[in-house]
């Protein structure tokens, strides 16, 4: 079985790094990767609502340990040597406040609930790009008749969260599972985001991503992809180019009036 985080093909995650330039990629693509504790939480919260029956395997809670103590030494390194992902206590019970949000919502649980009883969760897709001459991947959190499902924590699920969406390219990443889904002849054409937000009272809300939005984001992964292909044929991977001038943000202008 091939195991999808040590796969070569490209991700989402990784590709989009070329945006800020192709010398970061390469960076990305070569260095190990650090698990924060916004990818922590993220993880559990996943596994809380989309495969509860892998938290006990894969997490394990961890009260506050004195390591000046000989049982505190004893018990923080048999955790290091665990296979399991550590998680410190008050963010286990956030975890937990946030997944019982998001399955107390109707519409959310709704759609958490088709995907798992057609056996759609944590769908992993591997495909050969021809056009772009590259293997690809995705791994998707849900997949319901007619929709793609990812399930996101937050600061902000609001108007804030528009903002999200450019910056962590939300909107790319819906039109990248959706050539996954095509490359393997499924029907799914709009891309919704179960959003819920890290504070109480943990608010829930659904944003969905029509056709026309994604490809309008298509062509920007497309962009990306046709950078990839060049720096990959030419062996190059420069970084920040030329002197750009700096303007003043309108923002800045604006506080000034």
């Amino acid at each position: 079985m091939t195991d999808y985080y040590s796969h070569p093909a490209l991700s989402h995650s990784r590709l989009k790094v070329i945006e800020k330039s192709p010398s970061h990629f390469k960076y990305n693509l070569d260095a190990p990767s650090m698990a924060s504790d916004a990818l922590k939480l993220g993880s559990l919260v996943h596994a809380m609502v989309l495969e509860p029956h892998t938290v006990e395997g894969a997490f394990v809670r961890c009260e506050k340990i004195d390591r000046r103590t000989k049982a505190g030494k004893e018990r923080w390194a048999e955790l290091q040597e665990s296979d399991q992902t550590v998680i410190p206590a008050d963010m286990w019970d956030t975890a937990e406040s946030m997944s019982g949000a998001v399955m107390t919502c109707p519409a959310a649980r709704d759609m958490v609930d088709e995907a798992i009883a057609m056996n759609s969760v944590e769908v992993e897709f591997f495909w050969d790009d021809n056009k772009y001459g590259c293997q690809r991947k995705a791994k998707i959190d849900g997949l319901i008749e007619r929709s793609i499902i990812d399930l996101k924590t937050t600061t902000d699920a609001t108007r804030g969260f528009s903002k999200s969406v450019m910056k962590y390219f939300y909107h790319t990443q819906g039109a990248y599972y959706r050539d996954a889904i095509r490359s393997h002849g499924g029907k799914q054409e709009d891309f919704r985001i179960i959003a819920v937000e890290k504070t109480p009272p943990y608010a829930v809300a659904i944003v969905r991503f029509d056709y026309a939005v994604l490809d309008w984001a298509k062509e920007k992964v497309d962009q990306w992809l046709e950078t990839y292909r060049s720096c990959l044929s030419a062996n190059s991977w420069p970084g920040f180019t030329g002197m750009t001038n700096f303007e003043i943000p309108s923002w800045a202008k604006e506080s000034d009036d």
